[in-house]
């Protein structure tokens, strides 16, 4: 492909996406009720995306975006029978693994691997130190988990305890 081609094929891919975008910001309320499923601005940019590289349907991209959102709340549920810590993946955290699965080849499994590796010691210490048990992870928990943690446990362990 010529670098003419190139530039025209990326316009159009553009053009194509931003059409889609325009579809979902209208029609939000009824797809989000059809496909029960939260369109956030990063999700409906996700499923925009996702309908651009495998070329699908509309209805077709949105439940795909949908069936990953839905096994990734299932990692909660595993988190909590594997460590007995109750943690929620807030929505900025879910888009980010859903973006990684559509992006690359990073599987639910994989990412939670890494996060029963990267911030369950952390977590783990902090219900020790505080009896807290349910923890929010965000994006930033998932990209930094180092900062992450070192912000939670300083948060945590300078609250006063409520003995």
């Amino acid at each position: 492909m010529g670098s003419w081609d190139a530039f025209i094929f990326e316009k159009l891919s553009k053009e194509e996406k931003n059409f889609v975008q325009t579809y979902l910001k209208a029609n939000q309320s009824m797809l989000a009720e059809k496909y029960n499923l939260k369109l956030t601005p990063s999700r409906m940019d996700i499923v925009s995306s996702f309908y651009i590289r495998y070329v699908m349907d509309i209805g077709h991209a949105i439940e795909k975006v949908k069936s990953f959102y839905d096994e990734i709340k299932k990692i909660e549920l595993s988190f909590f029978k594997d460590h007995d810590i109750n943690i929620v993946l807030e929505e900025d955290a879910i888009d980010f693994i859903i973006e990684q699965m559509i992006n690359s080849s990073n599987s639910i499994d994989s990412f939670y691997n890494r996060l029963s590796g990267d911030i369950k010691l952390g977590l783990k210490l902090v219900l020790e130190k505080t009896g807290k048990n349910r923890f929010f992870i965000t994006r930033e928990a998932l990209t930094e988990p180092e900062i992450f943690l070192d912000n939670l446990i300083k948060a945590e362990l300078s609250m006063p305890s409520m003995d």
